[in-house]
């Protein structure tokens, strides 16, 4: 895996100021997607794949395949519930196995709230992206910009891929630099019925990632 000072440089690199691309995040909760609309209107697209030591969701495949084939540019993140190191790293091997013969041009995030958010967040984060990073698979970090700000080590918002959500601001209060940005749960778009959650990066993944031959490249 890259060093993680040649990663932030790179990531920084690719940053551009006034320019943002257009993602949504989703999972079961979207059910029915027409993937082919999403292409019309959006540079991206972050699927859950799944949760815990061995959750999948059950939109999971068909997701992947859908937005695949109609060329949606793609990341995926594990909702975690792990109560310490251990649970991590066997949620880390749920997810290599739900990542095992897929490719993602955007990266695979760790997703820690709830209960799991409670205690020792550096240590667990740390313990799951050391798997996945070994397995050559680009990792980051989606939680919330106060917990964030909070509770997270420099190491880790400095060095690692960081989706912050903040709703209803115009920019995420957040004092650190973040990769994207999920701005609303209540968005409204072509191809899918319903509230869905809307993403802004600032950040622009894929060239890193496939230059890098990383997340199954």
């Amino acid at each position: 895996m890259m060093d993680k000072i040649f990663l932030l440089l790179f990531l920084i690199s690719l940053m551009s100021c006034n320019n943002y691309y257009k993602g949504l995040d989703v999972s079961v909760y979207q059910r029915d997607i027409d993937w082919n609309k999403i292409k019309q209107n959006f540079d991206f697209a972050i699927i859950r794949m799944g949760f815990g030591k061995n959750g999948v969701d059950k939109y999971w495949d068909i997701n992947y395949a859908n937005a695949k084939a109609a060329g949606v540019p793609i990341g995926t993140y594990l909702f975690s519930y792990a109560n310490n190191e251990a649970d991590s790293a066997e949620e880390a091997q749920n997810a290599l196995s739900l990542l095992n013969g897929k490719q993602f041009e955007w990266p695979i995030f760790y997703d820690i709230e709830g209960d799991a958010a409670n205690s020792k967040v550096n240590e667990k984060f740390k313990t799951f992206c050391d798997i996945l990073s070994k397995a050559n698979y680009l990792c980051g970090l989606y939680s919330g910009a106060s917990r964030l700000n909070s509770k997270y080590n420099d190491d880790i918002k400095d060095n690692y891929p960081i989706w912050v959500a903040h709703w209803g601001v115009e920019q995420p209060k957040y004092s650190k630099q973040w990769g994207i940005w999920q701005y609303t749960s209540k968005g409204k778009v072509d191809g899918i019925k319903g509230n869905v959650d809307l993403d802004y990066a600032q950040i622009y993944y894929p060239d890193m990632i496939m230059s890098q031959h990383l997340n199954g490249y």
